[in-house]
Order: C-alpha cells, then sequence, then structure tokens
C-alpha cells in the first residue's frame, strides 16, 4: 500500500493509516471466504469491486 502511493512509513497521515487499514482489513476479510493459502489471497481487481 505504501509502496502503491510511494510513502514512506515516517510520512504517512492519520488519514493515509486509516486507509490502508481498511484496505489490509478488506483483503484479509476476502482470504476467510477461500480455500488455500496463497490461492486466497484477492487480487488488487477483487478488492477495487
Amino acid at each position: 500500500y505504501l509502496d502503491h502511493h510511494k510513502q514512506k512509513p515516517d510520512y504517512i497521515s492519520p488519514e493515509m493509516m486509516k486507509e490502508g487499514l481498511c484496505f489490509a482489513n478488506h483483503a484479509a476479510a476476502i482470504v476467510t471466504t477461500k480455500k488455500g493459502a496463497m490461492n486466497a489471497a484477492p487480487t488488487l481487481e477483487e478488492l477495487q469491486k
């Protein structure tokens, strides 16, 4: 997430932190609905739905 937004961890705002955590939570929620480990990781396309 930080790499995508070209941000260093030392310079992120509270809003960007919240956005990143929401993105990670969304990804984790999708993973719990699938079988397997790596196969369960959602694609960026799935996360943007």
